[in-house]
């Protein structure tokens, strides 16, 4: 059996932003490529725009900072949300623990 190698050489698993998402289907719906054909066609645009002008890679790396900060302020949230969370469980844990003392006085 000939195993199809052309399938299995460059496959990634990409985590993409909703907004991302979003934007990667409108491409898609516009240009009638497969989702896969439009990822491809976009990410071999941005490596000749970066080839033909010492702009476009300073631009895209503006877009990258921007985007890494974007993200990195985003999990900030979710941890300061979490570290929420977990302070008001130590104070509701505390609470069952004063009371419980009380009890057994």
């Amino acid at each position: 059996m000939v195993k199809n190698r052309s399938r299995d050489q460059g496959k990634f698993l990409i985590r993409f932003s909703e907004q991302t998402r979003k934007d990667l289907d409108r491409a898609v719906a516009g240009s009638g490529r497969t989702m896969t054909a439009e990822i491809v066609a976009r990410l071999g645009w941005s490596f000749e725009e970066e080839r033909r002008s010492s702009e476009g890679a300073a631009s895209f790396r503006e877009y990258a900072a921007r985007d890494a900060l974007s993200q990195a302020e985003a999990a900030i949230g979710v941890l300061e949300k979490e570290l929420a969370e977990l302070k008001a469980k130590i104070v509701a844990t505390k609470s069952q623990l004063a009371a419980s003392r009380l009890l057994k006085l």
